[in-house]
């Protein structure tokens, strides 16, 4: 009986790539002011950058190959995913977060490793086990659309009051050797501006369970409904129904009052900060 692993789901980009092997470090030499500066071109990693029939780039994917010869990466067959808020932004190197699949249709892959670059095509075609109907599949993507550049805004207002906590306990910290009225009534200040930022945070995320248990009291949040809109889209083999629909309304809705509040809660900081006649800390 033979036994072996089953083949991996998704496209697989196969490619040879000579990895240079690795300089010793020579001795620093005396630097020449008056030879301009060359660029150093780095060969550690295949980056493999993939765009749609109209030429728009929608994943970027990488490896770091340590040997040299035939080498692989292997696509799952989705966009680029949205971060949703109250996650930590992408450090370097991070890679891309799943999205939405993709469409049926032709797809050029870019291949760079250093100053080489080479390209190919990908031809995906609709899964046979399903019935595929494009005009639904493009329906879901325009809901799709429109929910990720509310995400984007949403999590953008989600980092910053992440920021301005931030602030808030720099603030506290240079005043943390300090005593008397005035420097009682700022903290009460700062007091006062974190718990509003963390009631606006628990309007985006909800409230953190406080006690263990099993499951989670539900909480309409932006995050959930952006969360229960995803799971239906990725459900629903055909066209939207009212339900998206009115999930979506929600959702939109949850996101214009915050943006409208998160300039009340940027001036309440900026004042404090000019009536506090402390060192000055910038808020972005």
């Amino acid at each position: 009986m033979y036994e072996g692993e089953n083949r991996a789901a998704g496209a697989r980009i196969s490619y040879f790539v000579n990895v240079p092997k690795m300089e010793e470090k020579k001795p620093e030499e005396k630097k020449d002011v008056t030879t301009p500066k060359v660029p150093c071109i780095k060969y550690d990693t295949v980056y493999a950058k993939i765009y749609n029939e109209v030429g728009k780039q929608i994943r970027t994917l990488f490896s770091v190959p340590d040997t040299s010869g035939m080498q692989r990466i292997t696509w799952n067959l989705t966009e680029k995913g949205i971060r949703y808020p109250n996650t930590p932004k992408p450090k370097k190197g991070t890679a891309e977060p799943n999205g939405i699949n993709i469409l049926s249709g032709k797809y050029k892959v870019v291949l760079s490793f250093g100053d080489q670059k080479d390209s190919t095509y990908i031809n995906v075609k609709p899964d046979p086990r399903y019935n595929f109907d494009r005009s639904a599949e493009v329906a879901k993507r325009d809901i799709y659309e429109r929910l990720k550049v509310n995400v984007a805004k949403l999590t953008k207002a989600s980092d910053r009051l992440t920021e301005a906590n931030d602030v808030t306990e720099k603030l506290l910290n240079q005043v943390k050797d300090n005593e008397g009225k005035e420097i009682e009534d700022f903290r009460k200040q700062i007091k006062a501006v974190q718990d509003t930022i963390k009631s606006k945070k628990e309007l985006i995320v909800a409230k953190p369970l406080e006690k263990q248990g099993y499951g989670r009291p539900y909480s309409m949040t932006a995050l959930t409904k952006a969360q229960e809109l995803m799971m239906y889209l990725g459900n629903r083999q055909s066209s939207p129904s009212k339900t998206e629909s009115i999930i979506l309304e929600q959702f939109d809705g949850l996101t214009r009052f915050h943006r409208q509040n998160k300039c009340i809660l940027c001036r309440q900081l900026g004042r404090i900060q000019k009536e506090s006649r402390i060192n000055e800390i910038e808020y972005v």
